[in-house]
């Protein structure tokens, strides 16, 4: 259990561990973002009364600069967002490998809780045990008792292993099926 519990710790580490890099390139994705849309302007170009062809053209100019630097800020967009991607993935992944982790831990778990079942009604028995030594005349009560406690624990056995016995059946049975209509 020690095992398990070290395990998934560690999981869980580098998940939290992964957040603030997600937060940042976020961040830094809505930033980069909210400055592309800032900088996307509908401009007309054509000479203007009174403008002579050298201004006209410092003005397409600054236009041009306008929409080189709009590109570039669409470049970064793509960049940051694919970041921000990336490390989604990366904490997606993470979270696959706890959910995978935490299924390949039913079958640990399961067989320690039947063990230990197996141990209290172990106990209860040398319970029953001790108290027909010492009270010979209550034996069925006692035993009654000790059924009824032992009962009750089988009840919370883990079902894991015969599930897992009859999906295996269930899926033999299924490729038997297949393979007599082929």
């Amino acid at each position: 259990m020690e095992e398990l519990i070290n395990k998934n710790n560690k999981l869980i580490k580098e998940v939290v561990e992964t957040l603030p890099n997600i937060q940042q390139s976020i961040d830094d994705t809505t930033k980069n973002y909210q400055y592309y849309i800032g900088s996307i302007k509908n401009e007309v170009f054509e000479i203007k009364d009174n403008e002579t062809y050298s201004e006209a053209i410092k003005r397409g100019e600054g236009i041009f600069d306008r929409i080189d630097e709009t590109e570039r800020r669409r470049k970064i967009v793509i960049e940051k967002s694919q970041e921000t991607i990336n490390q989604i993935e990366i904490m997606k992944n993470k979270m696959s490998r706890i959910i995978e982790e935490c299924n390949n831990d039913e079958e640990t778990l399961s067989k320690t809780r039947n063990e230990l079942i197996d141990k209290i009604i172990s106990i209860e028995e040398m319970i029953m045990k001790d108290k027909l030594f010492r009270k010979p005349k209550e034996t069925d009560t006692i035993t009654s008792e000790f059924n009824k406690k032992k009962e009750e624990w089988e009840k919370q056995y883990s079902d894991y292993f015969s599930r897992k016995k009859r999906e295996e059946e269930e899926a033999k049975e299924r490729k038997k099926q297949e393979e007599e209509r082929d």
